[in-house]
């Protein structure tokens, strides 16, 4: 790349790192997302409105103050939040399930980086994934599927669940209806119903996903 280009690169890459805090921060304006920054409005004005080189030890300095990673000006603009969330991204949870007895199960971390399935969810940061290690729960759950659960986001009516009791045994049921003390679930087959007071539960997840054998 000749000097020119670069130079006209960094201008370019630049505009669009201010565009970018003016579309997604509390900025009304570029001049706005300089003073937050500690950034100079005339002398970045004057960057941005004419031919002016940017030269490398100014290049890499913008970076650091608008928070961008190293070189970013010189090539394709990326945010450092925007990095740790891909390094979030990479990190899925897997357990398996280990059957305490009929349905009832406990939990064995298998990964802490299940990275290959990242790329199927916007946000990983609040899922892991459970490996179906028993026939209990079939057909709607065959042995050697993963289901995704998400733990931040709150169980709705008819969601599939993961229950997680206060004396350490888990299970996967449908959610009813929650009352004023209790929790109300079905099997999975619907063939019966369970109940439990909401102090016996200590969280749940819900399902949402399920990764078949075939696509694993």
């Amino acid at each position: 790349m000749l000097p020119s280009e670069l130079f006209e690169k960094r201008r370019q890459n630049l505009t669009r790192a201010i565009d970018h805090w003016v579309a997604t921060g509390p900025f009304k304006n570029g001049k706005a997302v300089c003073e937050h920054f500690g950034l100079s409005v005339p002398l970045i004005s004057q960057l941005l409105n004419s031919h002016r080189q940017i030269g490398e030890k100014f290049a890499r300095e913008l970076e650091t103050q608008l928070e961008l990673i190293k070189g970013s000006l010189d090539h394709e603009v990326q945010f450092i939040e925007q990095d740790k969330c891909t390094e979030e991204q990479a990190s899925l949870v897997l357990f398996e399930m280990q059957v305490v007895e009929t349905q009832a199960f406990s939990l064995k971390l298998i990964s802490n980086d299940s990275s290959q399935y990242s790329a199927l969810f916007k946000n990983t940061q609040d899922l892991y994934l459970i490996r179906i290690t028993a026939s209990y729960y079939a057909p709607v759950l065959q042995e050697g599927w993963l289901v995704v659960c998400d733990e931040k986001r709150g169980v709705e009516r008819s969601d599939l669940a993961c229950v997680y009791l206060r004396n350490g045994l888990n299970l996967i049921l449908n959610v009813i209806q929650q009352t004023d003390d209790t929790w109300q679930f079905a099997s999975l087959d619907q063939k019966r119903q369970v109940e439990f007071l909401q102090s016996d539960i200590e969280k749940l997840h819900p399902i949402i996903a399920i990764l078949l054998s075939s696509f694993i």
